[in-house]
């Protein structure tokens, strides 16, 4: 049997994959997508970012998620459990008053919302379907999956942490800030939501034992509650079933928040995640998403650096196809490995600020200065390309570093 060909192969339907399909498609190239899991399919990464909304916009597939589904996220509120006041950053309030808000998502329907607008807009979509080997000719990529065999001109890898093409490669590598932690989360009915500024906002803890929580309310009843461990806190409370509700008894309001709260099911872990792959784009291939990097997700970065990266390779391989030239040899190519670091690199300096500095006194103080306000609000919401921001310019979030002073500005 021939093999069916395309332009482009996408592996995976998650976020990246599903967006990237959807804007390759736009441009009138054919893309087939091969996703191993049947949806609904129940995923971590639920709070969404104000500047992905650019992104979803691009690909057409906004107004599918704001139709009222979801809950508008308008700010984020961060409690440390030795002080009693939280800090609130309101989107609006950022450098531009036009990315006022994201969405929280149950990731098994944001999934499905995404895949299923790239299929209508004719992206042939085999699922579930498992990718069984991926061969590299001179000028063609060879699949084959457990159900076709497929040939395309290029292949994306948006299989997350399967990272097909990375495993392939060897090419991932651990970060070594963040590899060792571990994600315990669940869902919960009857979770308070009157802590905060606005129903939809992410509260975030800062908890002893360099320890951090989320409350992701959805809409309807049900909120997403997870605590990220240390290794070292994470091996004394491991065998303990009610180990995030413990956690979180080390703050009024987090107690307040979790005193009726009912499970949903069994806890979940996602451990050792944090990661990069060191080289993200190839002749014929190209990672985006988790596939190519992934932080701890204190600030929400993961779907946001998968729809960012789906952007920038679809930018890629439009170029390459037009042009009848290899990923490697478009200008656009060449700078995409350093673009995308830019924003990862200003993510994890925002991260380790989190992490190894008394980020709520620093916090305290940012906020009773207008123009840093605005600025950590920006980056906070997903704004890491701007270059106007002044804690870029400054030096203050770069390279992937802790800055060195307390950015007294």
């Amino acid at each position: 049997m021939p093999r069916q060909k395309f332009d482009v192969a996408v592996i995976g339907g998650g976020p990246g994959g599903s967006t990237i399909a959807a804007l390759l498609a736009k441009k009138n190239h054919s893309v087939v997508l091969i996703e191993k899991e049947s949806y609904p399919h129940f995923k971590i990464g639920e709070s969404l970012l104000p500047h992905s909304m650019d992104i979803l916009k691009k690909s057409g597939v906004y107004d599918r998620i704001d139709n009222g589904k979801y809950i508008r996220k308008y700010g984020a509120s961060f409690i440390d459990h030795r002080e009693s006041k939280p800090l609130y950053f309101e989107f609006a309030n950022g450098l531009d008053s036009d990315h006022a808000f994201a969405f929280e998502v149950p990731r098994d329907q944001f999934d499905k919302d995404l895949l299923e607008h790239a299929q209508e807009l004719g992206v042939h979509v085999l699922q579930p379907s498992t990718v069984q080997s991926v061969t590299f000719k001179d000028d063609r990529v060879e699949m084959d999956t457990d159900t076709v065999q497929l040939s395309a001109t290029f292949v994306v890898d948006a299989s997350g942490r399967a990272a097909v093409l990375g495993k392939k490669f060897q090419s991932r590598q651990k970060n070594q800030h963040f590899f060792n932690n571990v994600a315990v989360y669940n869902h919960y009915r009857n979770v308070k939501r009157d802590v905060q500024e606005q129903e939809g906002d992410i509260v975030i803890g800062i908890l002893p034992e360099q320890c951090w929580s989320w409350h992701i309310p959805f809409k309807g009843e049900v909120t997403s509650v997870g605590v990220v461990f240390s290794p070292e806190s994470f091996k004394k409370h491991k065998n303990n079933p009610n180990l995030i509700e413990e956690k979180l008894q080390c703050h009024p309001k987090f107690k307040d928040m979790m005193a009726e709260a009912e499970p949903l099911g069994p806890l979940k872990t996602a451990a050792n995640y944090s990661y990069a792959s060191e080289k993200k784009l190839g002749e014929r291939w190209i990672m985006v998403g988790d596939a190519a990097t992934f932080l701890d997700p204190v600030f929400s970065s993961g779907v946001h650096l998968s729809l960012r990266s789906a952007e920038l390779s679809a930018e890629v391989i439009d170029e390459a196809l037009k042009a009848n030239t290899t990923l490697t040899r478009t200008q656009s190519g060449k700078n995409y490995d350093t673009t995308l670091q830019k924003g990862v690199d200003r993510f994890q300096s925002l991260l380790l600020l989190f992490y190894q500095s008394p980020f709520y006194k620093h916090m305290s103080k940012t906020i009773e200065k207008d123009f840093l306000y605005k600025s950590f609000t920006s980056a906070i919401g997903g704004d890491m390309w701007n270059e106007d921001n002044c804690l870029f310019r400054l030096g203050v979030l770069k390279d992937g570093k802790l800055p060195q002073d307390n950015y007294s500005l």
